[in-house]
């Protein structure tokens, strides 16, 4: 839906290429019964695949505000031309979409990077509080099917204030295979250590980005086919039971099961963009490997209490 411009980040010590999301190639195919794809939607803008989202409660859906805005701080879509169709029933039912919600903080770093001249999709402007984060109203509630997943408040026990402790796994879901949105894939990737736990009123900074998290692929083991097709920003980053096995490139056995909570999927972030590690990449075929160091997700405890209170809003 929106294409973001190829731009030459620097972030640390890393020359980075950033990009909307894409989605997965190279996982592995997950069916409606997937715990995982029940929470999880395809978003359609004037009836073509934009991007993906997470289903919430009985009628919200999570996505990114860049799948809404038109880069300048407006947010340029109409609630008409959204459907959203869901993945618990093989894309057969949709819901049209009643009322838009995207983060105010957001939508002003667009507008003041238009005033200052630069271009709002160049992430180097606000690497670590770009806020991408919005929800969606549907008209009625979910589908049968169709289950919420489960957002971590601020404090949890998912994450640690010392960002040690056991691995974490997770999965990430993605819908265009081979360039064709329309199938749903899962690939699992993992964090050496716990998350760090975010604090609320702390600005974060270039050490601790808190409202992201990145999520690092490996190149020589488990998820190496993991490739990207455009158009999957949005989509979940779900906690992966982990049965005690620590992360490694190279496993022996692997996770398969999401972590639930009381009987909801854990969901741990929402996909906005990958750098990859040099322009050509940006433009691959689907299909092909991408070297992409990472993907970039927004952090959805930091946003709990922002979330609820929209709900309540759009109530």
């Amino acid at each position: 839906m929106h294409y973001k411009p190829t731009l030459l980040v620097a972030g640390c010590l890393l020359l980075l290429v950033h990009g909307s999301a894409r989605s997965l190639t190279g996982g592995e195919y997950v069916g409606a019964d997937d715990i995982g794809a029940r929470a999880s939607v395809s978003i359609y803008y004037k009836g073509s695949p934009s991007c993906g989202g997470v289903v919430i409660e009985d009628r919200y859906i999570l996505t990114a505000a860049h799948c809404l805005t038109d880069g300048n701080g407006e947010v340029d879509v109409e609630p008409d031309d959204i459907e959203v169709y869901y993945w618990s029933s093989g894309k057969s039912e949709s819901r049209s979409v009643e009322e838009i919600a995207v983060n105010d903080n957001y939508l002003f770093q667009e507008r003041e990077t238009k005033r200052l001249g630069a271009n709002a999709w160049n992430f180097d402007n606000f690497p670590v509080n770009h806020e991408d984060i919005a929800v969606l109203k549907i008209e009625g509630t979910h589908p049968a099917g169709a289950i919420s997943a489960f957002l971590p408040d601020i404090v949890n026990d998912y994450t640690s204030e010392s960002g040690s402790g056991d691995a974490t796994w997770f999965y990430m879901y993605g819908s265009s295979v081979n360039g064709a949105p329309g199938k749903l894939q899962r690939a699992l990737i993992g964090h050496y250590g716990t998350l760090d736990r975010v604090v609320p009123g702390e600005a974060p900074n270039i050490m601790r980005p808190t409202r992201q998290m990145t999520t690092i692929p490996s190149d020589n083991g488990f998820d190496k086919r993991v490739s990207q097709c455009k158009g999957d920003s949005g989509s979940g980053v779900f906690l992966v039971k982990s049965d005690g096995l620590a992360y490694s490139e190279e496993p022996e056995k692997l996770p398969t099961d999401l972590q639930l909570k009381e009987g909801h999927p854990v969901l741990v972030g929402l996909i906005v963009n990958f750098p990859v590690e040099d322009e050509s990449q940006m433009n691959a075929a689907c299909g092909l490997y991408v070297k992409a160091v990472g993907f970039r997700a927004t952090r959805v405890d930091y946003y709990h209490e922002w979330i609820l209170s929209k709900i309540k809003e759009l109530q």
